[in-house]
């Protein structure tokens, strides 16, 4: 195939494809970079500029080895928010040890500030699962056989569950900066034929794996409580065919290019002053390119249009997303 025309058809395909995407279920789907505040307390703007986490205590529902698991994800989890120095785990033990500092989080406030070891603006971050537990159950159900005998079919359930309460303590003070707790649990059943697995034993449930998801999700839950949360928000654009306007700040949008697609939605919202969907995709534009004022005005003059309570959300969600730039 001659250079010239192959160049022709790709750029045809590219044109095929772009539209696909700008019409599908009525508009593109596309992702912006967000940020939730925290929900109990953001700990950074509190003046906590260090984390110290001894090793997590276990009650007698919760499976010890789980626990250490669980510390473990937690220190990782804070230091992957970038936000706090996370002391090592050997240190703290051994300095908790050395001015008796117990594991109800009543600290000797003291002794931890003369002593200058915990230096900087510290937070002794106390946990206690009082749960931590997998267990699996097998279920039994009666069927008929194509020979009319009655056939046994089997079916494994695993539940796992991980609560935990957490203090966390200002070390120079001894205050109680925050109590809260963090609940995670799932349920999974083995893959079987209609359910169950019928004349063999069902195949076994993977519960390492489930319990580490379970341990993930309880630590991201305490992480958004005391951290901003970065998140890729979706939201699907809305079309018009009689507004050109949006369909090229749907283009623009797609490209990544937000400062070029406000600029066409806000021509259709001037072609079309009453178009809900204009009004729609400039609050998304605005929002994408952190301007939290505009596009709660934006999403504003769409409900008015429609009054769709999608439009609402918008907003609500708008002042997440610049409480949490704030937060930054």
């Amino acid at each position: 195939m001659p250079t010239a025309l192959r160049s022709a058809c790709c750029s045809l395909l590219m044109a095929v494809l772009l539209l696909a995407v700008l019409t599908a279920c009525g508009g593109p789907r596309v992702r912006i970079n967000a940020t939730l505040p925290a929900t109990k307390i953001d700990l950074a703007k509190s003046g906590v500029t260090r984390i110290a986490i001894p090793d997590l205590q276990a009650t007698i529902n919760a499976d010890p080895v789980g626990v250490i698991a669980l510390g473990e994800d937690l220190r990782s989890a804070l230091v992957s928010v970038g936000r706090f120095e996370v002391l090592d785990r050997s240190a703290v033990q051994a300095l908790l040890e050395e001015h008796q500092f117990n594991a109800s989080g009543l600290v000797d406030a003291s002794t931890a500030a003369a002593d200058g070891k915990f230096t900087g603006a510290t937070a002794l971050i106390v946990g206690t699962v009082t749960t931590y537990d997998y267990r699996e159950e097998l279920h039994r159900s009666q069927f008929t056989g194509a020979d009319g005998r009655p056939v046994a079919g089997f079916q494994l359930r695993g539940n796992g569950s991980i609560q935990v309460a957490f203090k966390l303590v200002d070390i120079a003070s001894g205050r109680l900066i925050a109590a809260t707790s963090c609940l995670a649990n799932q349920a999974l059943q083995s893959p079987g034929r209609d359910e169950y697995t019928i004349g063999e034993h069902p195949t076994p449930i993977n519960g390492d794996a489930l319990m580490a998801t379970l341990r993930a999700a309880a630590v991201q839950e305490f992480t958004r409580q005391i951290a901003p949360t970065p998140i890729h928000d979706e939201v699907t654009l809305e079309t018009d065919d009689k507004i050109p306007a949006i369909a090229a700040g749907n283009q623009s949008a797609v490209l990544g290019d937000w400062a070029e697609a406000r600029t066409h939605y806000q021509q259709a919202t001037q072609t079309v002053p009453t178009s809900a969907s204009a009004y729609f995709n400039l609050g998304i534009a605005c929002r994408a390119v952190g301007d939290f004022p505009a596009a709660h005005a934006a999403f504003k003059e769409a409900f008015k249009a429609s009054n769709s309570q999608k439009y609402l959300n918008e907003i609500e969600k708008t002042k997440q997303f610049a409480a949490g730039a704030a937060q930054q």
